[in-house]
């Protein structure tokens, strides 16, 4: 289910039907706005087995249900999460491993007709060995085969991939659209409005939310908990900086709480000077977050640095 991004829905229906597909999309934005859910999509509709094929496939055909269930032998899938050969285990990289067994896999020629769909999330977490394994790949693409990066930072993805992918951009989706997709799922309006202020214009988190709603009150409790700590400063902030290091996606999940929290004030402050500071703590906040995923500095550290921060930003 594609919530908003008319403008690139669109796009691919076009490309699709004029069998124009570039070899290479860089897919990057924010995070859980939809990225890979029209990645998914796409590689439906190339797969599907019927004649007419839609934007999604079919979703009905052995083929569209195979690539919805993750069974698909001709939908690959990598991320820090997935892997194809290297360990399964809790990595801050993709490693060269996985992708010289991606271009072993490709090296083979495609059945007769059949497209290939490569989708790579977290680009940006390759290995500095990946990325350049990769790069030979988009240098020298396989026959009938189409690779979607999804990255949330291009900024750290290497240039030459980036030259060699068409970028296309995602943005926060926009509330109307999000309240329409919750409420057609059930939900009150006032449940809808609650869960949009949360997500901020994440559609993932929307959809997360039909399907365990506990789960998401219970990240709008903390959420809120984490924006009175930071009024109130650090007494109240370092049990929730303590609770979370020890879990990588409540940290992320915290990290995320510091930066919406400063930026709603942001769009509250009406003085240039109290913006520019604050907007630099939003930077600040971001570039350690960025650090605490990326390297293996102490994540403890990294969210009392966060705290700090975001309780500096909440002073009038």
């Amino acid at each position: 289910m594609i919530i908003g991004h008319k403008r690139q829905t669109e796009y691919f229906q076009k490309v699709l039907a004029r069998g124009a597909l570039a070899h290479a999309y860089l897919f990057h934005g924010p995070a859980n706005v939809g990225k890979r859910t029209i990645a998914e999509e796409i590689a439906r509709a190339l797969l599907c087995e019927k004649s007419k094929k839609g934007f999604g496939g079919c979703g009905a055909c052995d083929s569209c249900v195979r690539a919805s269930g993750g069974a698909h032998e001709n939908v690959i899938r990598l991320s820090r999460e997935e892997t194809l050969v290297s360990k399964k285990e809790i990595r801050k990289e993709i490693p060269i491993e996985d992708i010289r067994e991606l271009r072993r896999v490709l090296s083979f020629s495609p059945q007769p007709g059949i497209w290939r769909v490569v989708i790579v999330s977290d680009v940006e977490q390759l290995s500095q060995e990946a990325a350049h394994a990769f790069l030979k790949l988009l240098e020298e693409p396989p026959a009938r085969t189409v690779f979607f990066l999804i990255a949330e930072h291009i900024e750290y993805v290497l240039l030459t991939i980036r030259s060699r992918t068409q970028g296309i951009y995602f943005s926060l989706v926009l509330d109307d659209a999000i309240r329409g997709y919750l409420m057609g799922h059930a939900f009150s309006r006032a449940r809808a409005d609650e869960i949009c202020a949360y997500a901020a214009g994440r559609a993932g988190v929307a959809v997360g939310a039909t399907q365990k709603d506990d789960a998401i009150f219970e990240s709008e409790k903390r959420a809120r908990g984490v924006s009175h700590a930071l009024v109130k400063g650090a007494p109240f902030f370092f049990p929730y900086a303590e609770k979370a290091a020890s879990d990588e996606d409540i940290r992320l999940e915290t990290a995320d709480s510091v930066i919406r929290t400063l930026r709603e004030r942001l769009l509250e402050e009406a003085h240039v000077p109290a913006q520019a500071r604050l907007a630099k703590q939003v930077k600040n906040v971001v570039r350690i977050t960025e650090a605490m995923v990326r390297t293996n500095v102490n994540p403890r550290l990294s969210l009392d640095l966060i705290f700090f921060e975001g309780s500096e930003g909440m002073k009038r």
